[in-house]
């Protein structure tokens, strides 16, 4: 063993194991990632169909909802419920909902995708510490092996998912603010609209970030 191997090791295996880590973090945050956007895609499907239903017929199962929650059997406080409830904000509060989980969603993509990009570039330095051959393929899956061997229908999956979301994100913004303006104005009307252009505005940063890929 010569002089120098140790010291060509040491780095060596420094870097592999802060790889393997970074490696294990990417996998969670890409499960994160695809909980959240499964999590996106039931909320407005289930949130389009509630106020596709109409204010009365929305109230009307929101109410029965509640009721059985809270365990309500008298007839006097469920007539109650059904006057305090304020469909205007229940729909920003709605709307709210879908701009956390957009912004959680982009966030989560962003990152995942900068760490594939970093992987790549520790699989070159642990390559160079190794002095590894340039034909042989060891440290080069995030990196040259992902580039030089792409498969079309994985590059697709990401578009496809943009489409997914783009199609239930863009009814459900239309339908809510079609009823906001048939309602006529309110002060819930201006939220909804800032609400949902943040929304908008998210939801093509997390589309550009993914068709990069």
């Amino acid at each position: 063993m010569s002089a120098e191997e140790p010291t060509t090791r040491g780095p060596a295996k420094l870097i592999a194991e802060h790889y393997q880590r970074t490696y294990e973090l990417t996998s969670e945050l890409r499960k994160d990632r695809n909980r959240i956007f499964l999590i996106l895609v039931g909320f407005l499907a289930l949130a389009t169909l509630l106020f596709s239903l109409g204010q009365t017929s929305a109230n009307s199962l929101l109410v029965r909802l509640v009721a059985k929650l809270l365990d309500l059997t008298d007839v006097k406080e469920i007539d109650a419920l059904k006057t305090n409830i304020n469909f205007d904000l229940l729909q920003t509060m709605v709307l709210a909902v879908v701009f956390y989980l957009t912004v959680n969603l982009y966030h989560h993509t962003t990152t995942v995708l900068r760490h594939y990009a970093y992987l790549g570039k520790l699989e070159t330095e642990i390559r160079d510490a190794l002095g590894l051959d340039a034909k042989s393929i060891s440290f080069t899956r995030e990196g040259a092996f992902y580039s030089q061997d792409p498969s079309f229908w994985l590059r697709l999956v990401g578009k496809v998912y943009v489409l997914i979301l783009f199609v239930l994100l863009g009814g459900f913004l239309v339908l809510h603010l079609t009823q906001d303006v048939q309602a006529g104005f309110s002060l819930f009307t201006v939220a909804d609209v800032a609400i949902a252009l943040a929304i908008a505005g998210y939801f093509f940063a997390f589309s550009t970030a993914s068709f990069k890929f």
